[in-house]
């Protein structure tokens, strides 16, 4: 005989028809009536938890869950949905918890296991996740998901050879798998193999629209690959199908920054940062954009180094340990060069003398490469070094380890906060004495390092420019001239005058707009060329011919060149005749190329670091009267050389060797005045001493 059903067992029935025809919002009513009736009716209040996740609302499902378990806690199916929806709420260790207990009451689960291996992956424990997956993997041989579970926690700890092997196997058993797709994406975009990369997570976002995980890495492939602008489209898809996603953020303000939005890329690293404070690359990011924003004071960029190295460098450095280091003051010194740029890089032209022409008696060289995609010039560093260490698949703290094994006398850092740094290597101390040189101007701002490579031009004696203490050379950079570069080409002495802004437009802003549109109005005839990988953008050059429009001066009178390969862009300056310093942040390397391939260049020497690198060079040649004190000035002196082109037409060919014979170009010199330096910093630190170096004047 059956009977009318009960009124929660009715309520219930209703929900599961309703939660299987896939409607979560009746469901939840139909539970919700099933447990008003009947409160330990823990089916209704378990499959309550699942309809509130369906609906996104993680908070309430948790809850729902968790009072389910408590009622059945030998259920190893609601604990580990339990941990489902902890993860999607983004507490990772509290999933963690709930997928242990599940595989406690249910240990051959290995769907479950995966769901682990994800989560201790979330919660930056590679190695635990690494054991997860390999336990899910045991479980289902041939599973392609558990494949791409191991392969991505492999990922995380840098074995990208083996992570490469298991996501390609993983996509032979199922093609399609979107993770597969993006986690094989990663790998090779790691590898720097960005072609590659771009193929698969293309794919993935194809097969899975709205993949967030993929739209990120297919932004940071695009950006490696010279198209900022589809960069910034990916970018800003992650961003709407994962809003809480920080790293979506933090790649468009990568993108914003590489258009030459940089006011936009602050707000988005901002933003990068309120969602997980721990992203140290976003605060980097940050800093980076900070220095190209023309409104931000010198002191404020300085005090988000500190902020950076309170939260992410400083408990590493009280931590550490001295290194193990022999204090003998006139052996041969161990000199450790870290540097993800040991390639054809514009960096490389000036990091690239000092180390190539030490004296093998003097400094033993060491180089830390995270160069993704070595090259020609990379075998070129690697045959100079007396050791060379691949470490890009290192972490930062198994770096330092190797570095304090290799007994490194002297560390020098050669990035500061641009991409690839290894900053959190250089807070556990790994050798006595640290520096930051060459890479970047500005300085690094942590405590670990002591000393920055600057010259009377950049740090004027008597001035407090930087965190670190000045190491003064007799120049801040020395070049090292394009090999193949073109011969200097005569400039029609009929043509209009045209200047040229070759820089990254992330370094150009309104002040640079206003000056230029103030040239070109005073120079009717003249033109402006600008050349950067961003002007490929048709958006980009409509942009910039807003803003000059907007300012009285005819988009005619503008040239735009976007990304070519580094010969042609030598090329370009055959119809430039002066090159724009920009005044929101200065040239080192554009300027050097400048003047060897004949352009001068004019620079406004600014009140700090970042806008003296110009005006250095220049002080060198010398050429002074290319040095202007103001924006005003600025303006009056193109004005000016407008009014004189057939003069500086005629010298334009001297500009080569003028910059060959100055302090800037003579490799072997400069490297003794660095083998000098760190001489006298190693007797400092050998006497026990702690001793600033003081200008002889």
């Amino acid at each position: 005989m059956t009977g009318r059903p009960s009124a929660p067992d009715g309520a219930f029935a209703e929900g599961v028809k309703a939660f299987q025809a896939g409607n979560p919002t009746e469901a939840e009513a139909a539970f919700r009536r099933a447990l008003a009736a009947d409160p330990r009716h823990w089916r209704a209040r378990y499959l309550l938890g699942i309809a509130l996740h369906q609906q996104g609302r993680n908070g309430q499902a948790a809850e729902a869950l968790r009072r389910a378990a408590e009622a059945e806690p030998r259920n190893a199916e609601i604990a580990a949905n339990l941990g489902v929806v902890l993860r999607a709420a983004g507490k990772y260790a509290e999933a963690v918890a709930a997928f242990r207990r599940a595989l406690e009451l249910a240990p051959k689960l290995a769907p479950v296991a995966r769901q682990l291996a994800a989560a201790l992956y979330q919660t930056g424990d590679a190695e635990g996740s690494e054991a997860a997956a390999r336990a899910a993997l045991a479980l289902e041989p041939d599973d392609a998901e558990s494949l791409t579970t191991l392969a991505t926690a492999l990922e995380a700890r840098r074995a990208f050879a083996e992570a490469e092997t298991l996501f390609k196997a993983a996509l032979r058993r199922s093609p399609d798998l979107p993770e597969a797709l993006n986690g094989l994406g990663a790998v090779l975009q790691a590898e720097g193999r960005t072609k590659e990369a771009l193929v698969y997570l293309t794919r993935a976002v194809s097969v899975r629209p709205g993949f967030a995980q993929a739209l990120v890495n297919l932004s940071a492939a695009l950006a490696d690959d010279q198209r900022p602008a589809e960069a910034a489209s990916a970018a800003r898809q992650a961003v709407a199908a994962m809003p809480d996603l920080a790293e979506a953020h933090s790649n468009l303000g990568n993108a914003l920054k590489d258009l030459g939005q940089v006011k936009d890329a602050i707000v988005a690293y901002r933003r990068a940062l309120a969602l997980k404070p721990d992203l140290a690359m976003a605060h980097s990011n940050l800093i980076v954009a900070l220095d190209f924003d023309p409104d931000t004071p010198w002191s404020a960029a300085i005090a988000e180094r500190r902020r950076w190295n309170e939260r992410f460098a400083l408990p590493l450095t009280r931590a550490a340990e001295p290194p193990a280091t022999e204090p003998v003051p006139d052996r041969r010194l161990r000199v450790g060069y870290v540097s993800a740029d040991f390639r054809r890089h514009s960096a490389a032209l000036v990091i690239a003398p000092p180390i190539l022409a030490h004296d093998p008696a003097v400094v033993e060289v060491v180089c830390y490469s995270s160069v993704r995609a070595p090259d020609d010039l990379t075998a070129t560093f690697k045959a100079k070094a007396a050791l060379w260490r691949d470490v890009a698949t290192l972490d930062d703290a198994a770096l330092a380890a190797q570095i304090r094994a290799d007994r490194v006398d002297i560390l020098v850092d050669l990035s500061a906060h641009s991409g690839g740094h290894r900053l959190l290597a250089f807070a556990r101390r790994p050798a006595p004495i640290q520096v930051t040189a060459w890479g970047y101007a500005s300085g690094a701002g942590i405590d670990a390092i002591e000393w920055i490579v600057t010259d009377d031009v950049i740090a004027p004696p008597g001035e407090t420019a930087f965190h670190e203490r000045p190491l003064r050379l007799p120049a801040y950079l020395c070049f090292r001239p394009p090999p193949g570069a073109p011969e200097i080409a005569a400039r029609d002495g009929t043509a209009p005058v045209a200047f040229g802004s070759f820089n990254r437009i992330a370094k150009l802003g309104e002040t640079d707009f206003d000056a230029q549109a103030r040239i070109l109005a005073g120079a009717p005839d003249a033109r402006l060329l600008f050349k950067d990988k961003a002007f490929d953008d048709r958006t980009t050059r409509e942009r910039f011919t807003r803003a000059f429009a907007d300012r009285g001066i005819d988009a005619a009178r503008l040239d735009f060149l976007g990304a070519s390969d580094h010969r042609r862009h030598l090329d370009a300056y055959a119809r430039v005749d002066c090159a724009l310093d920009p005044l929101a942040y200065g040239g080192g390397v554009s300027t050097m190329e400048a003047l060897w391939m004949g352009a001068p260049v004019l620079t406004r020497r600014g009140d700090r670091p970042s806008l003296r690198g110009a005006a250095s060079i220049l002080a060198a040649m010398p050429l002074p009267e290319m040095i202007a004190s103001d924006v005003d000035d600025y303006v009056a002196r193109a004005l000016q050389f407008v009014r004189t082109i057939a003069a500086w037409r005629g010298r334009r060919s001297e500009h080569r060797s003028r910059l060959a014979a100055c302090p800037h170009m003579s490799a072997d010199a400069y490297a003794r005045a660095v083998e000098t330096a760190y001489r006298k910093l190693w007797q400092d630190w050998c006497a026990g001493r702690n001793v600033s170096m003081v200008d002889p004047s």
